[in-house]
């Protein structure tokens, strides 16, 4: 198994399962909702229609509306669960269309599934696939892409057991709350390398695999988050959501940088030393917003003020992200910032 597979799956994040015919995607999958106690629905990509995924049309006086396909009402009244798109890469570019917004946003003409709906799916490489097709570039870009291999000692331990399948940890309370400071640290490497927001592959056949886009650096922020909340190595789920390339270049970048704890900036933001660099100083401060917003005290808020009238001396379009997340949260009893006015100018072109 992959263990990175459980804490995305937990993250919400849609996860694709790759790997060899055999390999126990499909039954893990099933064993997995089984150890949470969550319902799953399975849609088998080799049979699939894209009114099984999309609904039917009906005639309703004089207009038409979609009946939702069953398995929609079953998650639905089963408070949401896990959406299991087996043998995805069998999908004809029909059925892999008529995906894109349930994977993307869990809904289907206007209905949504409960918040608590995950998305898996499991697939042969295309080449092993009966009938196999490559998927297209918006639903691979909608995944992250986990290898799946049989792991000898957990054959052998599931042979033993009757494969017994023990309870999955549960994500930590709160884990969500280190998303924004994992956002602040993705946007610091895009300010360092623009040019890597956008890499869409020239070849149709990369284009399934992994790669960096506007929505899949935010979903490796996300990523960032739950593997460091379930303390265990991002390096699998940045490989699967933005490529091993990239993912490499952003892991080296990170581990290179030198930043302030955000609680030591809000606890002294007088004399506390601001980094020298202007992507350490991003990353900071928006970090430092991140705390902020996790509690709000009106000291909190005139510190963080401190701190960026600060900045604003020197580089207020560094400071900009950040000012203009913590203005969003006045505590009460906040009074208004005279450092503020050094932001506005800014803040305004940003449609504040």
């Amino acid at each position: 198994m992959n263990k990175t597979a459980p804490v995305l799956i937990q993250s919400g994040l849609p996860v694709l399962l790759i790997g060899e015919p055999g390999t126990g995607k499909t039954a893990w999958v099933r064993s997995f909702a089984k150890s949470l106690n969550i319902h799953v629905e399975t849609l088998i990509g080799s049979v699939l229609d894209p009114t099984d995924v999309g609904g039917l049309p009906a005639p309703d006086g004089d207009r038409a509306r979609y009946l939702l396909p069953d398995w929609f009402c079953r998650l639905s009244k089963a408070g949401g669960g896990i959406l299991f798109l087996d043998e995805l890469t069998c999908s004809a570019p029909s059925v892999q269309a008529a995906l894109l917004r349930v994977v993307h946003e869990r809904a289907i003409h206007g209905s949504e599934l409960p918040p608590r709906t995950w998305i898996v799916a499991a697939a042969n490489p295309p080449e092993q696939a009966a009938g196999g097709w490559d998927l297209a570039a918006p639903l691979a870009n909608r995944f992250a892409h986990l290898q799946w291999a049989v792991d000898a000692e957990h054959w052998m331990d599931g042979m033993v057991s009757g494969w017994s399948q023990k309870p999955e940890k549960a994500l930590p309370a709160g884990w969500e709350r280190r998303i924004g400071e994992q956002r602040g640290i993705v946007a610091g490497y895009i300010r360092h390398s623009p040019a890597s927001l956008q890499k869409m592959p020239e070849q149709d056949i990369q284009r399934s695999n992994p790669w960096p886009s506007a929505r899949t650096w935010d979903n490796a922020a996300v990523a960032l988050a739950a593997c460091e909340a379930a303390e265990i190595e991002p390096h699998d789920a940045l490989g699967g959501i933005i490529g091993d390339g990239e993912s490499i270049a952003f892991l080296h970048w990170r581990k290179s940088l030198d930043l302030p704890d955000p609680e030591t900036l809000l606890g002294n933001p007088d004399k506390c030393k601001l980094p020298d660099r202007d992507d350490n100083l991003f990353i900071s401060l928006n970090a430092l917003a991140s705390a902020y917003v996790r509690t709000q005290t009106a000291n909190r808020w005139d510190a963080a003020w401190i701190i960026l009238g600060r900045v604003a001396e020197t580089a207020p379009d560094v400071g900009a992200i950040a000012a203009r997340q913590v203005a969003k949260h006045r505590p009460k009893g906040g009074k208004t910032p005279k450092q503020a006015a050094a932001y506005l100018p800014l803040l305004k072109e940003m449609g504040e």
